[in-house]
């Protein structure tokens, strides 16, 4: 081979692919045109260790573009000598969008490209932060809360707030051990609560998820994000494509969406107390008596709220009532359950206006107030012993059977035993103790629910 022995090796390095592509231009006399004479070179420095690379197709793309001006000394050197991940991919996209975009000529231009292809190549070198397309990188950077310095996307407080309340992950990049350490959240809200913090500085937090950073940015200042964020954390939503379509979709099937449930007052053994032992349904299955609170279907809806606006929880539960009220005409002393993002508030229907329930009265309301099978085995056995006293349009116990009941729980006996024979005359029954006695027959005992409702003596609808 004569002299091209000293310029061949077997070695597929830069220098020897550069000496091969010399001989083809060379070969077919072949020159650059004088329009599209390279516009910068590679210092001496830079060349000679440049030279000594493995050839890689990327290295060729790049230093393409670092002779059309389009890259920059800085980069060629920091990508081809300390990056040697596979980022051929971003240096093809890279060359597409110059082709695509031919009239492109000002610096300002080539310097976003510039960002955004470093910002593309890192992503790929460094594994905690996961490796996204070259469009994702352009779609971030459009975005005026974010910036790209030295490679890496940095969020302005805000958006770094947003984002870090949600358990996105955030670090910094070490560069004397070139390596991303992951900080503790934190340290990152006091980074974004000080006034100190600029989002173009390199000490500026670094997101670990471009992903998620995506996401965010397509909802971030959007009505109720935060809450979204929130949501998306507990359900375990990913940031894909689609997550701008899940915001949307709890915005109208969460958000602003009221689940109201009614419960309609069946009897009055509980006295002034507001006690779901009133407002519980009852129903006799072979010889057993079985009782729950069941939501009355024609006063129960589903509440879609139509608004622009931010509303606070007590404001948007205000309107969901009022828009429920629209449609439905609640019976008096109605238990309205107005179920809302995890939430359940209680109301009474009163006086022709929604009273809330405090927290005592929801606590008197789901308690159980009395054991109704150790009633109404006194009341039976009264009943059995001929000992159930008539008085006027009432029926009573006889003092020592009264004795036996807790004096805490007398008066709901009373009521029972009224509640009883008050339905039977309402239904033209005679009320007899013969009656009270049959139906007592029928009862099985069971263990109560403390919270969820005891046995109830049946509707008689």
């Amino acid at each position: 081979m004569g002299a091209y022995r000293d310029y061949i090796s077997e070695d597929a390095d830069m220098q020897t692919m550069i000496f091969r592509y010399s001989v083809l231009v060379d070969v077919f006399g072949a020159r650059l045109p004088n329009e599209v004479k390279c516009s910068q070179t590679l210092s001496l420095d830079v060349r000679k260790k440049i030279l000594k690379e493995p050839y890689s197709e990327q290295n060729d793309r790049l230093i393409m573009l670092f002779g059309m001006g389009i890259i920059d000394e800085e980069t060629v050197k920091n990508i081809i000598l300390f990056n040697k991940s596979d980022w051929l991919e971003d240096a093809i996209s890279l060359e597409n969008m110059v082709r695509r975009n031919e009239e492109r000529e000002i610096e300002s231009d080539n310097k976003k490209l510039r960002a955004i292809f470093t910002v593309c190549v890192n992503s790929r070198k460094y594994p905690e932060i996961l490796g996204v397309s070259f469009e994702m990188v352009e779609r971030i950077l459009d975005s005026p809360y974010v910036e790209a310095v030295n490679g890496f996307i940095r969020s302005e407080k805000g958006l770094l707030s947003f984002m870090c309340n949600a358990g996105i992950e955030f670090g910094y990049y070490d560069s004397d051990k070139d390596l991303m350490v992951l900080e503790d959240s934190k340290y990152i809200i006091q980074a974004a609560e000080s006034a100190e913090y600029d989002v173009n500085s390199e000490n500026a937090p670094i997101p670990f998820d471009y992903f998620a950073l995506n996401c965010c940015l397509d909802i971030y200042g959007k009505n109720y994000a935060s809450d979204f964020m929130s949501y998306a954390q507990e359900n375990k939503i990913p940031y894909n494509d689609s997550f701008k379509s899940e915001y949307e979709k709890y915005i109208s099937d969460v958000k602003l969406c009221f689940d109201i449930k009614a419960y309609i007052k069946k009897r009055s053994i509980c006295g002034d107390t507001v006690n779901y032992f009133d407002y519980s349904h009852n129903a006799m299955s072979d010889g057993k008596l079985h009782s729950n609170l069941e939501a009355e279907a024609n006063y129960s809806a589903l509440i879609h709220i139509d608004t622009d606006e931010v509303y606070s929880e007590n404001e948007l539960e205000a309107l969901a009532l009022k828009k429920y009220l629209s449609s439905h005409q609640p019976i008096d002393k109605m238990i309205i359950e107005v179920y809302h993002c995890k939430k359940i508030k209680l109301y009474i229907y009163r006086d022709a206006k929604f009273e809330e329930f405090t927290a005592e009265n929801e606590v008197l309301f789901r308690k159980q107030l009395f054991d109704f099978d150790e009633i109404w085995s006194v009341i039976k056995e009264c009943s059995d012993s001929g000992k159930l006293l008539r008085k006027g349009d009432t029926i009573v116990m006889s003092s020592e059977f009264g004795e036996r009941i807790r004096p805490e729980w007398y008066i709901y006996a009373e009521n029972i035993i009224a509640d009883q024979f008050g339905r039977r005359k309402r239904n033209m029954i005679a009320a007899t103790l013969n009656e009270l006695k049959n139906a007592a027959k029928k009862l099985t005992k069971q263990t109560p629910e403390r919270e969820a409702g005891a046995a109830l003596l049946p509707d008689n609808n």
